[in-house]
């Protein structure tokens, strides 16, 4: 993606948990919550846990979110 400025003016559910910015490769983790790959990949090399619940996850394995990085390449204009 551009820079498209951080996550003023998106929908709550384009914007990370963990850093409140616009998803550029959006990934569901065990917890079963969306979050931007860098940033939960960050998270991860730290806790066992979730950001968000701080419940320790089962696995730290991450499976993309296709359908909300298209939802966000298409409220951008974007195709991909």
């Amino acid at each position: 993606f551009p820079d498209i400025g951080g996550g003023a003016g998106y929908k709550q559910s384009f914007l990370c948990p963990i850093t409140r910015q616009l998803m550029l490769d959006p990934v569901v983790a065990a917890d079963g919550i969306t979050y931007d790959r860098t940033a939960i990949t960050e998270w991860f090399r730290v806790h066992d846990s979730s950001p968000v619940t701080r419940q320790r996850l089962a696995n730290k394995m991450l499976t993309s979110n296709v359908s909300l990085r298209t939802a966000i390449a298409s409220e951008l204009g974007l195709s991909l």
